[in-house]
C-alpha cells in the first residue's frame, strides 16, 4: 500500500480537523461565524479587502492560500499535502477526431489522455471502456489514437444513438451499451481499460466497486460532483476513511465544488444578484419569524435574476409559506443585503481556502479503498484549473 497516499490522507485529516470551525461554518448563512472569535485578525483582514483584492483571491487559489498562510499557523502542512504531480505532456490527435466535441471538452480530453503513468507500459493495447460515456467523446478519441475497439456505457438512449453516429463518421469501432449503471452490475474483462472523465458522485463510486471486483487491468478516472445523490453525510469507502471520518454533510462536500473559474463573467454577476436576493429574504424572514437562524430555500434559476429583489423575496416567501408584512422597505432591505453579501464573500474566502484539501481528502479515500486490494494507484493533475477545476486524475493498475 502506497505510503504517499496514506501520509497525504493523514496530513489532510489532521489539517481539516484543526481548522474545522472555519470550513464547517457558512459565512453566507451566519453573519458573524464563530471562527471569527478564534481568529479575529484573519476576520478583520478579510473584511478590509478592497473589491479588487477580493476578486483576485476569489479567482486565484494560489494567492488565497498565500494570504491564509500568513494568518494561520500550521496552514503550511495543508499546502504541502495538496500538491500533486502535474501533466506537462501533449498529444497529437488524429485528424477530424474532434468532430462534434465542444472546444473546452476537447482540450480536457486531450489533457486527460496525455497524462503519463508510471505503470503504463504493459497496458497500451487494451480495449477501451468509456463509463457513463454520453456521446463517448473521450472513448472515441482514445480509440482512434490507440487503434483499439471501444465499448461505451451510457444511460441515455438518445446519447447512445448520437454517439454511435459520431463513431461511424470517424470510423471508430464502437459498441454502445445503454444501461443504468447504478442499478445493474457491469462486467469488465482483463483485456479492458476503463475510462471516466468527470463521473459524478455515486457514478464514480459504483465504478470503483465494479472495477475492483473485475479483472480489468487499468482504470483512469477524473471524479466530479462528489455530493451527487447524497441524502445523508458522506460515507468514506476506505478503512482509513471510516476510522478517521470527517462526518461531512452534503453542504460540506459541495464546498469542494464551489469554484467559478470557468463560468462566464455574466453568469457570475447573475449568481451574485440571486445570492443577494436570498440574503434579503434571510434578513426579512428572521425579523418576521422572530427566529435568528438561516432558513434554507430552494435554488433559484439564473433566468430569475432579471426580476427585482422585491419579487424574488416574495417568491421565496411563497415557497416557504411565509406571510410578509404589507409594508416592507425593499430599498433599505436590498441595501442591507448588499452589505451582508459583501461581508459574506470576504469571510467566505477562509472556507474556500480548504476546498482543494477537502477534494483531495475525498479522492485519497478512493485511492486507499483501491489500495486495500493491493492495487497500484497514482494521482495527477491532468490539466490547469482554468480548463476545469475538477482536474484530479486517479489511475489504478493491477499488480
Amino acid at each position: 500500500m502506497s505510503q504517499s497516499h496514506q501520509h497525504r490522507f493523514q496530513a489532510l485529516t489532521a489539517s481539516l480537523e484543526k481548522f474545522a470551525p472555519i470550513w464547517r461554518t457558512s459565512a453566507f448563512k451566519n453573519q458573524r461565524p464563530q471562527w471569527t472569535l478564534q481568529y479575529p485578525q484573519l476576520a478583520d483582514s478579510l473584511l478590509e479587502l478592497s473589491d479588487e483584492q477580493l476578486r483576485t483571491l476569489e479567482h486565484s487559489p494560489e494567492q488565497l492560500h498565500g494570504f491564509l498562510h500568513t494568518h494561520l499557523a500550521e496552514y503550511g502542512s495543508l499546502l504541502a499535502a495538496i500538491q500533486l504531480p502535474k501533466n506537462s505532456r501533449t498529444i497529437t490527435p488524429p485528424k477530424f477526431s474532434d468532430i462534434g466535441i465542444p472546444g473546452r471538452k476537447w482540450q480536457q480530453i486531450l489533457a486527460f489522455l496525455a497524462t503519463p503513468h508510471t505503470n503504463s507500459c504493459s497496458t497500451t493495447n487494451l480495449e477501451l471502456v468509456d463509463w457513463c460515456a454520453g456521446k463517448a467523446h473521450l472513448g472515441r478519441v482514445a480509440a482512434l489514437i490507440r487503434h483499439t475497439p471501444l465499448t461505451a456505457i451510457e444511460y441515455n438512449s438518445a446519447l447512445c444513438e448520437e454517439g454511435l453516429k459520431l463513431a461511424q463518421k470517424s470510423q471508430t469501432k464502437a459498441e454502445f451499451i445503454c444501461a443504468d449503471v447504478l442499478s445493474s452490475r457491469i462486467e469488465f474483462s482483463s483485456n479492458q481499460e476503463v475510462m471516466a472523465l468527470h463521473a459524478c458522485g455515486d457514478l464514480h463510486r459504483k465504478l470503483l466497486a465494479n472495477w475492483k471486483q473485475s479483472d480489468s487491468a487499468k482504470l483512469v478516472l477524473a471524479p466530479c460532483c462528489y455530493e451527487k445523490w447524497l441524502k445523508d453525510d458522506y460515507f468514506p469507502l476506505s478503512t482509513q476513511g471510516i476510522e478517521h471520518n470527517l462526518n461531512l454533510t452534503p453542504a460540506m462536500v459541495k464546498l469542494a465544488m464551489q469554484e467559478t473559474v470557468t463560468a462566464p463573467e455574466r453568469e457570475q454577476i447573475l449568481r451574485h444578484k440571486l445570492q443577494t436576493a436570498r440574503l434579503a429574504f434571510d434578513i426579512l424572514q428572521r425579523q418576521v419569524r422572530g427566529v435568528d437562524e438561516y432558513w434554507q430555500t430552494p435554488s433559484l434559476a439564473l433566468s430569475k435574476a432579471h426580476l427585482p429583489v422585491e419579487e424574488l423575496v416574495q417568491l421565496m416567501a411563497q415557497h416557504k409559506g411565509l406571510s410578509l408584512p404589507a409594508e416592507v422597505n425593499y430599498i433599505e432591505l436590498q441595501c442591507s443585503a448588499n452589505t451582508r453579501y459583501q461581508q459574506s464573500r470576504r469571510l467566505g474566502l477562509a472556507a474556500q481556502g480548504f476546498r482543494r484539501a477537502l477534494e483531495l481528502w475525498l479522492v485519497s479515500d478512493l485511492a486507499l479503498y483501491l489500495e486495500q486490494d493491493d492495487i497500484l494507484v497514482e494521482l495527477h493533475e491532468f490539466c490547469e484549473r482554468s480548463l476545469t477545476p475538477r482536474n484530479i486524475q486517479l489511475t489504478a493498475f493491477r499488480r
